[in-house]
């Protein structure tokens, strides 16, 4: 049965920097289970670009490709529940531990992305910083912003930075050695190709590969999504994917019903 080890120096980076992996994914059930909602109210005609890349394999299985995505969740969920259980684990209390940390540092995430735009001189949407409020959204676009929040954690953190992170550490090697200097020098330069994907995958450029929408080049807009790509990877080497997926998915709610960063300025 799984128990909490401390990271040692000449441990893995993958238990270093993801660590509780079972428990971060299981975390991120309720947000997946939201997108699995919300894109079958709009009969599919709303998805996440992350969703569609990691599930292109699927699509071979043409009219079963949904139910394959779906029987894939709870395969990997009762995956998660196999590897993590025990009696004294406190399963429940844990996975709603994660969750709530995730909410909780999206109420400072959007102040800190401002703070990084100011240290750098970058420029800030004027969207972010209106005090005004924007008409209800509607809940499947909520489901789908949350629920693709998820996606595209494991996408960008799960999947890219640590191949990033694994690319980068093979190369410099020689520069910082293999210990916990070298790894934490390997993802901190993975972070920012990483972040420049995440802020690309947004546009209507790549968007239209998917045969979807997307946003037009905005050289503020970009620099927004850039620095807050890097903010959630160091969240997640620092908390795992459980805690980066419900920041992501908090902050995506709160952007969604009008609570920009400029509202608590």
């Amino acid at each position: 049965m799984a128990r909490e080890k401390e990271a040692t120096p000449d441990a893995p980076a993958a238990s270093w920097f993801a660590r509780d992996l079972p428990l971060g994914l299981l975390a991120c059930v309720p947000l997946l289970l939201a997108y699995e909602a919300a894109t079958a109210s709009t009969g599919g005609t709303w998805r996440n670009s992350a969703e569609m890349l990691l599930t292109l394999p699927l699509r071979a299985l043409g009219e079963y490709e949904l139910l394959a995505r779906r029987l894939a969740l709870l395969v990997m969920a009762f995956a998660c529940v196999w590897r993590l259980y025990a009696p004294d684990y406190a399963l429940v209390q844990r996975t709603a531990r994660v969750i709530a940390e995730g909410a909780a540092w999206a109420l400072v995430f959007g102040p800190a992305a401002l703070a990084l735009h100011a240290l750098l001189d970058a420029p800030v949407p004027r969207a972010l910083l209106s005090t005004e409020l924007p008409p209800i959204p509607d809940m499947a676009l909520v489901g789908i912003a949350c629920g693709g929040a998820a996606w595209e954690e494991l996408l960008f953190r799960v999947v890219l930075l640590a191949l990033g992170a694994r690319v980068a550490a093979r190369y410099l090697a020689p520069l910082a050695g293999t210990g916990r200097a070298g790894r934490a020098l390997a993802w901190s330069t993975a972070m920012v190709p990483v972040a420049l994907l995440f802020a690309a995958s947004h546009l209507s450029a790549v968007n239209g590969l998917f045969g979807r929408g997307g946003e037009h080049f905005d050289a503020a807009l970009f620099a927004w999504r850039t620095l807050s790509g890097i903010l959630l990877a160091v969240l997640y080497a620092w908390r795992g994917v459980g805690v980066a997926a419900w920041c992501h998915a908090t902050v995506n709610a709160l952007l969604l019903i009008g609570a920009s960063p400029g509202v608590f300025l």
